[in-house]
């Protein structure tokens, strides 16, 4: 769509485990990064991440699908990437714009490299667990290794380091409960394990843990009221270095579904 004159190809494999389960693979040229993009959501960089990488990268994919029985389901996925051109985050600082009542406001300001080759090996189990049709239990866990293996125009003395802002290990879990007439309240929790702040590794982030919680109440075909309480145990962390992420956060609102 956004850039018609390029085909990509694809290829892919599945064999089925007669009714239980599936056996796949898959090779991709392209790689958006949704973590990347998540980070700097509001820098240009995530406009054109997509379409940059896809021409200098391609992913291998194999995995397997287990469906045990109909309210269990286990799916473990393994990704081997490599990227040329990666455009690394480095050295972020306060970066002040100016609001138009006059008063600064500072946000987070990146720098980016450009690294000649980087590989990105994932492995990840996600488990999909409905005991009672209205009781479930969703979770992920990722273990990632992310390796420079061509530091291109940056300085020496990078290769096989880790990428920075890319944990080894990441997780989340939630478990929700409908109960009458299809209000939902749950619990859900996300982990982030240590990660680098820069190319070099010379700066670790410490790892987190957050537990949240949201209470959905729906009126009608249309009206959902929610309540949503983040970090409850008010922990102490930070995203980026230098910049902490709220404490215990709650919201209130109403959305209406059209």
């Amino acid at each position: 769509k956004d850039n018609p004159e390029k085909v990509y190809p694809y290829a892919g494999i599945s064999v089925k485990l007669g009714s239980k389960g599936t056996v796949y693979g898959r090779f991709r040229p392209g790689l958006e990064l949704i973590r990347m993009r998540d980070l700097v959501r509001s820098h240009p960089f995530s406009d054109f991440s997509a379409l940059r990488l896809q021409d200098h990268s391609s992913r291998w994919e194999a995995g397997f699908s287990l469906n045990v029985f109909p309210q269990f389901a286990l799916d473990v996925l393994g990704r081997f990437s490599k990227v040329s051109d990666y455009p690394a985050p480095v050295f972020p600082s306060a970066t002040v714009s100016i609001l138009s009542s006059g008063s600064p406001v500072y946000y987070p300001g990146w720098l980016f490299v450009t690294l000649e080759e980087v590989k990105l090996n994932e492995i990840t189990g996600k488990i999909d667990w409905a005991f009672i049709p209205s009781l479930r239990l969703f979770g992920w866990i990722t273990f990632l290794h992310s390796d420079i293996r061509k530091n291109g125009q940056y300085s020496a003395g990078i290769r096989s380091n880790d990428v920075p802002y890319i944990p080894d290990i990441s997780a989340y879990g939630k478990i929700s409960w409908n109960f009458y007439r299809e209000h939902e309240i749950a619990l859900y929790s996300r982990y982030a394990g240590n990660r680098f702040d820069d190319i070099q590794n010379s700066i670790e982030l410490p790892a987190y843990f957050l537990l949240n919680a949201k209470l959905d109440l729906k009126f009608g075909e249309y009206v959902i009221i929610f309540l949503t309480g983040e970090n409850l145990l008010d922990k102490k962390y930070d995203i980026w270095k230098g910049f902490s992420a709220p404490g215990l956060t709650g919201y209130a609102g109403i959305r209406l579904v059209l």
